[in-house]
């Protein structure tokens, strides 16, 4: 198989959605005003498009035990107070596309599936991976600020695998 043909079966495998899944829009004019609202909303296998305009939301935005695709049709960031992604089963995959995330935390625990971010920006005080057994990181940038528990910025991985490619990881006083 030539390397266009993998090319166009990868983009064909990963655009492949179930009969049944829905595509949520989140910001003006969309089916959402945030993100968490339409994770709580969202059926497994459905994809969430956010726009511009995306309101700031203070508690948690869960993503649990549902495959889900979350793609930016936006470079704005997106302020959310808290991000976690768990309980996923094996077989099921979140991915994470084009994200520019602000959040204080950002948690992916125990999960057996897939969890893919990709060209995502994490802007987070704690990035907590714990349990997972297939997270894969594809040029984001993860960047530190300022603990709210000290000067120490949390980012932990316990007993999980995690893979990053073409990724930059900076703390809170890089240049």
């Amino acid at each position: 198989m030539s390397a266009a043909s993998l090319r166009i079966a990868t983009l064909v495998a990963a655009l492949a959605v179930p009969a049944a899944a829905d595509v949520i829009t989140v910001g003006p004019g969309g089916d959402h005003a945030s993100v968490a609202e339409a994770v709580a909303a969202a059926a497994e296998g459905d994809t969430i498009l956010v726009g511009r305009g995306v309101t700031s939301v203070q508690g948690q935005t869960v993503i649990a035990a549902k495959s889900l695709t979350v793609v930016a049709e936006t470079s704005d960031p997106i302020p959310i107070g808290a991000l976690t992604v768990r309980g996923l089963a094996e077989g099921q995959v979140v991915v994470l596309a084009g994200l520019q995330l602000t959040a204080i935390h950002v948690r992916l625990r125990d999960s057996q599936g897939a969890l893919r971010l990709q060209d995502c920006t994490l802007t987070t005080a704690d990035l907590e991976v714990t349990r997972c057994a297939d997270v894969s990181f594809q040029g984001c940038h993860l960047a530190s600020t300022m603990s709210s528990v000290g000067d120490e910025v949390t980012l932990s991985v316990t007993a999980s695998s995690v893979a990053l490619d073409g990724c930059v990881v900076e703390g809170p006083d890089a240049p």
